[in-house]
């Protein structure tokens, strides 16, 4: 098989029989029209036996785990749990305010 050319469904099914998932229907268009990856996309490979995507972060992957459920089903939101700014009138001077803003 050429590790560039688009997968057939065959070698789609062995890969989600592998994930133990079913691969979501944009994402198997795309492998089986466009191929196996493109510009921002981590490319799918069947190489030496196992599947593995590549790109940047892509070695971290833990294929055992990908059935599991996703922990986090709500936007996140990374200034989750932070204080709210200060307002600057509440302040007699600018210094102040960055004061209480760094703090």
């Amino acid at each position: 098989m050429d590790a560039r050319a688009a997968p057939d469904p065959g070698e789609l099914a062995a890969l989600e029989a592998r994930l133990r998932v079913e691969l979501p229907g944009e994402y198997r268009f795309f492998l089986l029209q466009v191929g196996r990856g493109a510009a921002g996309i981590f490319p799918v490979r069947h190489v030496d036996g196992q599947w593995r995507w590549e790109g940047d972060g892509a070695g971290l992957t833990n294929l055992d785990t990908l059935e599991q459920p996703v922990p986090y089903i709500d936007a996140y939101d990374p200034a989750g749990g932070l204080p709210p700014e200060p307002d600057k009138e509440d302040y007699a001077s600018i210094e102040e305010y960055n004061a209480a803003d760094e703090a």
